[in-house]
């Protein structure tokens, strides 16, 4: 660091900050300072950023007011002005400098080449990428801007860790990637560890380095000896007892502290603030949110419950402020985020126990933005209007809730990520009380959704049978979840109870298909045509049949007595439907069925054309929707020989992939590539990997595959007892197939040629299954009395 750091109240952290920065070989990348809110870490945090050395870059950003985009930003900003001093020093020339800022631009985009080099399996960067980069090219921008000649040491502190913790995460993860950015270090304050979007525990498992990389330091709380350090250097002196008195006071908060010391400090409570003050406490309380300032304002106009006019709210926000209870940030627009600094001080905990005061402050909000929504205002959007009426109509309307479930589901559904959707649920819940049973089935329909089977199973393992019995929206969806965790058996039982006790068509359309899905990952072909057969006739009428059709052509395309005519009927007559009720997920998914009809055909080239189309538009709804339609444009571009294409497109999107059955087939798919492009040891280490992680996907056609694909890679290698033992095992598994005999045939003669293995190398096409079942389903299946509106029987 280039000078002494006056903050002498935290020699413990400077100290492991310098330690930190001083670290080599191995480098420490990250350090994480724990602490609280009000203990003064934002202000460490930016005179800590202030006085790094000149050479290295150094950029602060409060996460509570921004994220990762915002933070890319900043660092071009940063970037350019540098650019511009070292151009007009070389230049001696300073009546240039309105011409160079003019130029900065081009001149930026002119560097992004350079900034390219050496980047490798970094998503959304590197030239020919099949489509434009996904929603985390934010991460990218930095990684590109971080690569420059010469590299000094690169720092982010970044305040309230915990407010974007999943952005940083993927942040890590790109600077992670690549040894060029090794030069990338994060100084990290996380100020709630239960706040956000991710605990931080589970934050700190999810970083990707290594545990020598990263440190931590909890900030020393405020005691008798930090009182005495800070009364120290502003020349104050006490006796002993006032130092435990004074700490006792500030309750941890330095600010507090601080104004204890100056002589300023008045502690507020309920009684002394104005009715107005009260009126915006509750409103920030019940909400459970920031709120925009301008939305607030007329919401005190509207209101019965509080008498004032403009003037007074602003005065009242200024109060607030002053005495530290609400704090506001910049929003996009320009408009005022504002919200609560704490929940523990005393005139907010008083007031968010008034329950009978703040039901009538939760009407006014829910008739305030259920209106904004009803006129579709401008000022707000769908996302952030879904989440707070969800929350709202728990309390204030109870028979809306099944309706804004469905909502909120299919908004989160649309997110960049599956972490982002993850996230955009858990904000819409309520922080406080038992979860209802409408949240916990919006979680479930969300992880069905996102095709996280167990984790949906998790949670509805956590409802009580007598509850179970009742709701029927609950049967449905565990029957679906035991399907696709592959408990076929257990399945099976529970939807044909379903089906033998009535209910809608939407609801039997959805549980066939899935039944059907089932016997096909069996190989069951004939239950699967007979079950087909039996129910499409009388399905017809179903809202979700175009979903119906877009699965069970797949009956068609996977049998061995393949009636493609027939699928590809289906599934025109399912794009049809789907471009005719504008449901672009369900006709992006088809396309990609469609795309599988034509390789089955043997038309490849058409085929990735319309993978391509599906992988494309589905980028745009997030990247958890991408994994059938991404495999399968790798699998076409590899088998129309595009090679450095198809490696680029597979190592890009490997990381947004869990391990399934897509995943998989692109590892497969990707160690063959290895293979023909000379890194046998590469392809080797990745199948062995990859051979019992796919085991537990618990489906026999994977399992032969990726054995099968392991056998010809380990053949190429030399390894002869490895891959011959690979095919004992794939035989034992599912017995004598062609693929096995012509394998086995080829290889007895000795270690192949790459191309000939290639040659002899299965492909599988992938297919879209998933729908989210609350959008599928009637609002009446999503309902039970006596707390809603429809009854089911028990079972």
């Amino acid at each position: 660091m280039s000078q002494t750091i006056k903050f002498a109240n935290r020699s413990i952290e400077i100290a492991k900050f310098r330690e930190f920065v001083a670290t080599r070989n191995p480098c420490k990348r990250v350090i994480v300072f724990r602490t609280s809110k009000s203990s003064g870490a934002s202000e460490f945090l930016r005179h800590l950023a202030a006085n790094q050395s000149k050479g290295s870059v150094s950029i602060y950003m409060d996460m509570a007011a921004g994220g990762v985009s915002q933070l890319a930003d900043a660092l071009k900003e940063y970037r350019d002005q540098r650019f511009l001093c070292r151009l007009g020093n070389l230049l001696q020339a300073g009546p240039l400098a309105g011409l160079l800022s003019r130029i900065v631009t081009a001149s930026s985009a002119a560097l992004l080449p350079l900034a390219r080099i050496g980047v490798t399996a970094l998503i959304g960067i590197g030239e020919g990428i099949v489509v434009a980069p996904f929603p985390s090219s934010a991460a990218s921008r930095i990684c590109r801007m971080a690569v420059t000649w010469p590299k000094p040491e690169v720092y982010f502190f970044l305040d309230n860790t915990q407010k974007k913790a999943s952005e940083i995460i993927q942040l890590t993860h790109a600077c992670a990637s690549d040894e060029h950015y090794a030069h990338v270090r994060f100084v990290l304050a996380v100020t709630d560890e239960m706040e956000g979007d991710l605990p931080y525990a589970s934050f700190r498992r999810r970083l990707p380095f290594r545990t020598a990389a990263v440190a931590e330091e909890a900030f020393q709380p405020i005691d008798a000896r930090f009182v005495a350090a800070i009364s120290a250097i502003k020349g104050l002196e006490f006796q002993s007892d006032d130092y435990d008195r004074l700490a006792k006071l500030a309750g941890n908060d330095m600010w507090v502290l601080l104004d204890y010391l100056e002589g300023t400090y008045q502690a507020a409570d309920s009684g002394e603030l104005t009715q107005m003050a009260k009126f915006v406490i509750r409103l920030l309380c019940t909400a459970d949110q920031p709120l925009r300032r301008s939305d607030m304002r007329l919401l005190t106009l509207r209101s019965e419950q509080v008498v004032g006019t403009p003037a007074e709210f602003d005065a009242s926000i200024d109060e607030l402020r002053r005495l530290r209870l609400i704090e506001q940030s910049t929003a996009e627009d320009g408009d005022s985020l504002v919200m609560l600094t704490t929940n523990s001080a005393m005139p907010i905990r008083e007031l968010r126990q008034r329950d009978v005061e703040n039901l009538a402050v939760a009407r006014d909000l829910y008739d305030f933005f259920t209106e904004a929504e009803r006129t579709k205002s401008a000022r707000h959007s769908d996302a952030a209007l879904a989440q707070l009426l969800y929350r709202l109509s728990h309390d204030i309307d109870p028979a809306a809730v099944p309706s804004r479930a469905q909502t909120l589901v299919r908004i989160a559904m649309s997110q960049g990520s599956t972490a982002d959707a993850e996230r955009y649920i858990e904000i819409a819940q309520r922080r406080q009380g038992i979860p209802s049973l409408h949240d916990l089935f919006v979680q479930v329909a969300l992880f069905v959704s996102l095709q996280d089977y167990v984790r949906a199973k998790a949670v509805l393992d956590r409802i009580s049978k007598a509850e179970f019995g009742r709701y029927r929206i609950l049967r449905i969806l565990d029957a679906v979840a035991l399907n696709r965790i592959r408990d076929h058996d257990e399945s099976n039982r529970q939807i044909d109870r379903l089906l033998n006790e009535g209910g809608s068509d939407e609801e039997k359309a959805l549980l066939v298909s899935y039944k059907i899905g089932g016997l096909l990952h069996e190989e069951r072909w004939e239950d699967a045509t007979a079950v087909l057969h039996q129910w499409a006739p009388q399905l017809q009428r179903a809202a979700n049949y175009p979903y119906f059709l877009r699965n069970v052509a797949a009956v068609h395309m996977l049998s061995p007595k393949q009636d493609l005519d027939a699928a590809e009927r289906m599934l025109d007559q399912a794009i049809r439907s789907f471009s005719a009720n504008r449901d672009a997920f369900g006709e992006a998914t088809t396309l990609c069925n469609y795309g599988v009809v034509k390789a089955y055909l043997g038309d490849i080239e058409s085929a990735r054309q319309y993978f391509r189309q599906s992988y494309s538009r589905l980028s745009i709804l997030g990247t958890q929707h991408i994994q059938e339609s991404g495999t399968n444009l790798g699998t076409a571009l590899m088998l129309l020989g595009q090679f450095d294409l198809a490696q680029r497109h597979m190592v890009k999107l490997l990381p947004m992939m869990e391990m399934n059955y897509p995943r998989a087939i692109t590892e497969a798919n990707l160690a063959m590539l290895e293979m023909l492009l000379d890194q046998k040891t590469a392809a080797v280490a990745r199948m062995r990997a990859l051979i019992p992680a796919s085991d537990e996907i618990n489906i026999p056609d994977c399992a032969r595959h990726v054995r099968y694909a392991g056998a010809l890679i380990e053949n190429v290698a030399g390894n002869t007892a490895r891959s011959t033992k690979l095919l004992e095992d794939a035989e034992a598994r599912g017995g004598m197939t062609p693929e096995l005999a012509r394998i086995r045939q080829a290889i007895s003669s000795g270690p192949l040629e790459p191309r000939d293995a290639f040659r002899l190398y299965r492909n599988d096409w992938m297919q879209y299954w998933s729908q989210n079942p609350l959008q599928m389903l009637p609002a009446t299946t999503l309902t039970a009395q006596p707390e809603f509106d429809h009854v089911t029987q028990d079972v």
